[in-house]
């Protein structure tokens, strides 16, 4: 994000609840803040008069909330509702702007659901894990898994992948499985192998291969990408961490080794939503 220009705004004594993102705004950073952190899931239900009745009311911006009322009565798409707001404030560069009004564009024809796990997959890709899998998470909450099958084993594998890249590869196997038996997709079952062969010996290893019969072929897949090192990149910023904490479990102390684990997510997440809410201050 470029340079925050200083906006023409007040500080609002009433803030306005965005419903699809459930938090609270009281000035135009905070707005356009949210809309630019969210756009994988924004929906028409932003565009409400209330929204404009705020800007008009609370922070003073009559000439914004005109525009956009006039946006929702010419029944204008939420794109073209974010570009004006984001333009108008100056909070962000024409480039950036072009940027989010891709993302709408791009998700435009999504379902909620699939809006929520874009996001889930931006934040895994951005390396924000937890907030990735408070996401994904979330997702399998409220998706009914019998009418959405295909998103719910994608959303169960990428789950696997944010714990994978924490080095907590029984969490991450556990996901894999269930994503591959949910629709027997080859990925899934090989990430799933690689998972399970960093949480056991070799021997134990071999001998889950021969319980489940694996085709030499698709064993060769496997081994091929654990060459490849997918997992556990070395700049990892967990990677100390989670070093310790297999450290337990290699001397034994299985009952400190899942402690350890709890804790350090607790504290992963609570860091998160630290660095989250400081940008834009408690919401």
């Amino acid at each position: 994000m470029a340079e925050l220009t200083l906006c023409s705004g007040s500080l609002a004594t009433t803030p306005y609840y965005i419903t699809g993102l459930g938090v609270n705004v009281y000035s135009i950073e905070e707005l356009c803040y949210c809309l630019t952190q969210n756009a994988y899931i924004l929906d028409q239900d932003l565009m409400d008069e209330k929204l404009c009745t705020f800007l008009e009311k609370q922070l003073k911006m009559k000439e914004l909330a005109d525009a956009l009322k006039d946006l929702i009565d010419e029944n204008r798409s939420v794109g073209e509702f974010v570009t004006t707001i984001l333009t108008m404030t100056g909070y962000l560069g024409e480039e950036e702007i072009r940027e989010v009004k891709q993302v709408l564009l791009d998700n435009a024809m999504l379902g909620f659901s699939q809006k929520r796990k874009a996001r889930g997959d931006n934040l895994l890709k951005s390396r924000k894990y937890m907030l990735a899998i408070e996401e994904y998470q979330f997702i399998l909450q409220n998706v009914d898994k019998a009418e959405e099958t295909d998103l719910y084993a994608a959303v169960l594998h990428n789950l696997g992948t944010a714990y994978a890249y924490m080095f907590l590869f029984e969490k991450a196997a556990y996901y894999y499985r269930e994503a591959a038996d949910l629709n027997d997709n080859e990925e899934s079952r090989i990430a799933y192998l690689m998972a399970m062969r960093l949480t056991m010996h070799k021997e134990q290893y071999e001998k889950l291969l021969l319980r489940h019969g694996y085709e030499e072929d698709f064993l060769a897949k496997v081994d091929k990408r654990m060459e490849q090192g997918r997992f556990g990149a070395e700049h990892s910023p967990y990677r100390e961490a989670m070093e310790k904490i297999k450290g337990l479990k290699g001397r034994g102390k299985i009952t400190d080794y899942y402690k350890a684990i709890d804790e350090t997510l607790r504290d992963w997440k609570q860091e998160y939503r630290k660095s989250m809410n400081a940008s834009v201050g408690v919401m």
